[in-house]
């Protein structure tokens, strides 16, 4: 088996799955104020719901 293949198999990494469930949480709150606020509220809002967050939350980014 290539290193490849045993690479693709091993399970997400706990700081990878933090930031997956992260990323998931920024969207919700992003979709849930009309996709209008910037990384500065999303920041404050997640920190209101008990939300930690390593680093300034950024909007996802658009795709046109």
């Amino acid at each position: 088996m290539s290193g490849y293949y045993a690479w693709k198999k091993r399970p997400m990494r706990r700081h990878q799955q933090e930031d997956h469930s992260l990323a998931e949480q920024i969207q919700t709150a992003y979709v849930a104020h009309r996709e209008v606020y910037g990384s500065p509220r999303l920041y404050v809002e997640l920190q209101n719901q008990g939300i930690r967050c390593r680093k300034m939350a950024s909007p996802p980014e658009r795709v046109n």
